[in-house]
């Protein structure tokens, strides 16, 4: 109970240790989204905003689109909670004036944090105030977004490397066992 924290957060978790995790969020592309300009187009963007921390961040608008690919776009934030804390993504048609809502999705980082690698996947658009995809009345297509997480000892679930140990969780450290090169997770290394 130590109150000399230099720059870290007082968001109800541990200091120092919880502020290493991070997620990445890739937003990659959409398909089926709803035509809300005249002449059956949109000019869609998403904001992606990471609840609970309050920073806001968009991507670029794609003019004329209904299946827009937001190449590269990749969002980086710190995970105070990884069992709570939420990714909010939602997508809009930019309008003079004020734009238009398409549909979000909401990503709770645990699952990605348990799973010991990314998530790649198409996530349904929902309604406004729709909390699941069976309480959304409206068709409002798909968002496919890439989630990777980086826990508090800087292990990123890339999966570029599984261990060679479990063959599930992204690779810590590399060691020799019986003159033999092996890689393997942290887990398997304590074990």
């Amino acid at each position: 109970s130590s109150s000399s924290s230099s720059s870290s957060s007082s968001e109800g978790g541990a200091e120092g240790v919880m502020q290493k995790c991070r997620i990445e969020v890739h937003v990659l592309e959409a398909r089926g989204l709803i035509d809300a300009d005249v002449g059956g187009k949109s000019d869609p963007y998403c904001t992606v905003y990471m609840k609970r921390k309050g920073t806001l961040k968009k991507t670029n608008v794609i003019k004329d689109c209904l299946n827009p690919k937001w190449e590269g776009m990749v969002f980086e934030y710190a995970v105070i909670d990884p069992d709570n804390d939420e990714v909010e993504v939602t997508v809009y048609d930019e309008d003079t004036g004020k734009d238009d809502y398409l549909g979000k999705t909401t990503f709770k980082v645990a699952a990605v944090a348990h799973h010991f690698g990314p998530i790649d996947a198409w996530f349904k658009l929902l309604d406004k105030g729709a909390a699941t995809a069976d309480r959304s009345k409206t068709d409002r297509g798909e968002i496919r977004l890439k989630f990777v997480y980086t826990d508090a000892d800087g292990t990123k679930y890339d999966a570029s490397r599984l261990c060679d140990g479990c063959h599930k969780a992204t690779v810590k450290a590399r060691v020799r066992v019986a003159d033999e090169e092996k890689f393997l997770c942290r887990k398997c290394t304590l074990a």
